[in-house]
């Protein structure tokens, strides 16, 4: 049997912090089930405050927007200024006293004006964006319910690398529409996901135009697939959910006239209809007709993806194989999927099913804990802000920089990060992290503490007889207790 704290906190959290596993030893199970109760504040605010860092997606959006815009202006007036006939060399006449024979000439040259333009405000936002889910994560109480924030921002992914609008806007959207419906209904995020700047913009649902409708016909523009695709093969149904190919072409149908506003509109930024751009009739999606017009039947449609039979059995695979693995018995994915079903999707339900299940605390393989996992669960366990410049180099080092997934998959749970090059740089990197904060700790008390009983004869004799506080630390944060869940 697994020691059950260290479980506590590596297979539902975020890495031990010192004196935490003696602090939940009596009941380790209850703890994690008890930060469901206790995690409105976690969930809902607990945001450090900046100055970069925008309130909303919507003031997001206008600040990168904005920028857009501006840059456009400046890129067009710069290439007018070019086609403009170029300056010429003006021949200034020699002065009076110069010698018969002899001609001074000087060159003026009228300078072309080139202010430089200010930096992308994207690049500000997103790393701010980074710094605050960093800091939120070493210091929660909560790390069960971040690990789920994390969960459903992977499930609903967005890829910064795409375009610098979804860089501002994807730290604001898994704030204002993954964390608060974390311990909430599916349907509830699922629509905030699928109206979100983010979401609109990543899987161009914004373009998107019904051909049949006023807009289609008159501009030849149609629909564009990718959102109804993901939200069943990924988002919902899953790819063996039941649908077909006609079905994608129909949902997205419904898809069509959703878009966001611009700069131009009352309220830039925003989720608005646009009748004229929506394919009209009756619309019918894995054999159900959807006849209300405009608005219901993306509402209707997302009700019944939601509450679809292949929804519940996908999810639930979906939270056993992340917070268990692969082998996640079987027995576990039929709790969850009754649960989800019974309490109609409350996400909140689920998660208390998952930790109350015998099955979630059996022993299973252990997996190396992802990148930004690591950095997180090093500042936990040195209680300390890690500058965002050394989380951002580990994660980019080892292939996982914040919000950068390399399909609307998002990252798979069961990828592999112990490669040969991967251990190395993570051994690097903790070498580099007990140069800089060792300091004078006692690391063999620092190492019983984040383990206790799970700490095996191995890791306590090398950190013992480590040659300096430095190589300790290094040892401990490579050591398979830290580096394993």
């Amino acid at each position: 049997m697994a020691f059950q704290p260290l479980l506590a906190v590596k297979r539902f959290g975020l890495g031990s912090r010192p004196g935490e596993l003696a602090a939940l030893r009596s009941d380790p199970r209850g703890s994690v089930i008890a930060q469901l109760g206790n995690a409105a504040a976690s969930v809902t605010s607990d945001h450090p405050p900046s100055s970069a860092l925008p309130g909303t997606t919507r003031e997001a959006f206008v600040v990168a927007r904005r920028y857009q815009i501006e840059n456009s202006i400046a890129a067009s007036t710069k290439l007018v200024a070019a086609e403009l006939p170029k300056p010429t060399e003006v021949a200034i006449a020699a002065p009076t006293m110069a010698t018969a024979g002899q001609v001074t000439k000087a060159v003026a040259q009228v300078p072309v004006a080139t202010p430089q333009r200010p930096p992308d405000p994207a690049n500000q936002i997103f790393q701010a964006e980074v710094e605050a889910r960093f800091k939120r994560a070493v210091a929660t109480s909560a790390p069960f319910v971040e690990r789920l924030v994390w969960f459903w921002s992977n499930h609903f992914c967005v890829a910064v690398n795409k375009d610098q609008m979804i860089r501002a806007t994807a730290g604001a959207y898994e704030r204002e529409v993954i964390r608060p419906n974390v311990l909430g209904r599916f349907r509830d995020m699922l629509g905030g996901v699928v109206h979100s700047i983010a979401m609109q913009n990543f899987l161009d649902n914004r373009g998107s135009v019904g051909p049949n409708s006023l807009v289609g016909r008159w501009h030849k523009r149609g629909l564009n697939e990718n959102l109804a695709r993901e939200l069943m093969e990924l988002h919902t149904l899953g790819v063996e959910g039941g649908y077909s190919q006609t079905d994608v072409t129909q949902l997205a149908r419904i898809l069509t006239g959703w878009t966001i506003a611009d700069m131009d509109a009352v309220d830039p930024g925003a989720t608005v209809f646009i009748a004229e751009a929506h394919d009209p009739g009756p619309i019918e999606v894995m054999g159900k007709t959807y006849a209300e017009p405009g608005r219901g039947q993306l509402d209707q449609a997302l009700d019944d993806l939601a509450r679809h039979p292949s929804t519940a059995t996908f999810i639930a695979g979906k939270l056993a194989g992340h917070f268990i693995g692969a082998d996640a018995p079987p027995a576990l994915v039929d709790t969850l999927a009754e649960t989800f079903r019974r309490t109609d999707g409350h996400l909140g339900e689920v998660a208390k099913a998952l930790v109350s299940s015998d099955h979630a605390w059996a022993p299973a393989a252990p997996r190396t804990i992802p990148p930004w996992d690591y950095a997180v669960s090093v500042g936990r366990a040195l209680e300390i802000d890690l500058p965002i410049w050394m989380v951002n180099r580990i994660v980019d080092l080892l292939g996982q920089r914040t919000w950068e997934v390399p399909s609307p998959k998002g990252w798979a749970d069961d990828e592999d990060w112990s490669g040969t090059a991967a251990l190395l740089e993570r051994l690097d990197w903790a070498d580099d992290i007990g140069r800089r904060f060792a300091g004078q700790r006692d690391v063999s008390a620092l190492v019983q503490s984040l383990f206790e009983d799970g700490l095996s004869r191995d890791t306590a004799t090398a950190v013992h007889r480590a040659e300096s506080r430095q190589q300790a630390l290094a040892l401990m944060l490579m050591s398979p207790e830290f580096q394993r869940r």
